[in-house]
């Protein structure tokens, strides 16, 4: 559990065109589906408040459901609507939290995700850089 104080948005719109249309955040591996997932991943790190951008129904009662206007505008669009409902929901500047996860809603391994961005985030106390973010590569070196 992080130490650090975390909000996140979780990404779960789009057409699913490449899954022929399918919901991405309702598809269920091992039984749990995807945005169940990346939600319980995020508060195993001790992420604070969720914001779940999608389609209504996308998330459960412990998160933020918020859509992007116009729907399927994009990411950007998405992010910017996620970021607004973690404004709208901090009273006061002491409610905010230090950073905010960007998370999709269709992780393959969201635990691991999540880990390495609560590590990555940590370490930036101690770096006397000046430091927006961290971004995780993947394997082959390609930014995620």
């Amino acid at each position: 559990m992080s130490s650090l104080r975390l909000d996140a948005i979780v990404l779960a719109g789009g057409r699913g065109r490449r899954l022929g249309g399918a919901d991405k955040a309702s598809i269920r591996l091992r039984d749990e589906r995807l945005i169940d997932r990346t939600i319980g991943a995020a508060r195993r790190i001790g992420v604070e408040r969720i914001v779940v951008v999608g389609p209504r129904g996308a998330t459960d009662a412990d998160a933020v459901s918020v859509r992007e206007d116009p729907p399927f505008s994009g990411p950007l669009a998405a992010l910017s609507a996620g970021l607004a409902a973690l404004e709208s929901g901090s009273a006061e500047a002491g409610d905010r939290a230090e950073w905010v996860l960007l998370l999709a809603c269709d992780l393959e391994h969201p635990g691991a995700v999540c880990d390495a961005l609560a590590s990555a985030l940590a370490r930036t106390r101690n770096d006397d850089r000046l430091r927006d973010g961290v971004l995780l590569e993947d394997p082959g070196g390609r930014s995620q």
